[in-house]
């Protein structure tokens, strides 16, 4: 599938965002399900909108219960045909999808949003869904800042430095 298939991306990123403390690769699993998801289940000629904007959140559940922090919300948001209400926590569930009346088969296992919203909390942060101004599906990703409470560096063991034998 070409990367957006005739549909318009519009982004629109706060200036001074700080920087946050993410795995790529998890980051880019993420990210990219997201985004493929909205190219999948959007018509063409159906806008994506990718957004960032700087927040003060209370991560419930987040790792080492922080009480409050300093994150940025990345929102994808699609104009396809959405998804009705009451399906939206079912998308977090494992080869569960959302109904497809009179829609095309859907291809995929229905593990997607299953492993975005894993990868997302394996980095401290949370997922959500809703509606989208644009009438389709709305991720909502809130990562935390590199430098909040929440993000301190693990601790590290490092090996004991010994002088070399003279030989």
């Amino acid at each position: 599938m070409p990367l957006l298939a005739g549909r318009a991306l519009e982004v629109a990123l706060e200036e001074d965002l700080p920087l946050v403390l993410v795995d790529p690769v998890m980051f880019d699993a993420a990210l990219g399900n997201v985004l493929d998801n909205a190219v999948r289940y959007a018509p063409a000629p159906a806008p994506i909108r990718v957004t960032a904007r700087a927040v003060e959140w209370s991560p419930e559940g987040a790792r080492r219960g922080a009480e409050a922090a300093s994150g940025i919300e990345l929102v994808v948001g699609d104009g396809g045909p959405g998804v009705p209400p009451e399906e939206l926590p079912l998308l977090f569930e494992r080869f569960h999808r959302a109904p497809s009346e009179g829609e095309p088969a859907r291809h995929g296992l229905g593990v997607g949003m299953t492993i975005v919203r894993g990868f997302v909390e394996a980095m401290g942060g949370t997922v959500d869904l809703g509606s989208s101004s644009l009438g389709g599906l709305e991720v909502r990703m809130i990562l935390l800042a590199a430098g909040s409470p929440d993000t301190a560096p693990p601790a590290t063991v490092a090996a004991p430095v010994t002088e070399p034998a003279d030989g």
